[in-house]
């Protein structure tokens, strides 16, 4: 995170972004989630 500048208070977020992002990057097709899950 201190790497990227990002603020320790924005840790919880940017986490969260990160870890969605990468669901969404699956190779496999039926492990990535459905768009209206990924928007919620």
């Amino acid at each position: 995170m201190e790497a990227c500048e990002i603020e320790e208070g924005n840790r919880g977020t940017v986490e969260r972004m990160v870890m969605t992002a990468l669901w969404c990057v699956q190779y496999r097709a039926e492990r990535r989630p459905l768009m209206s899950m990924v928007v919620k």
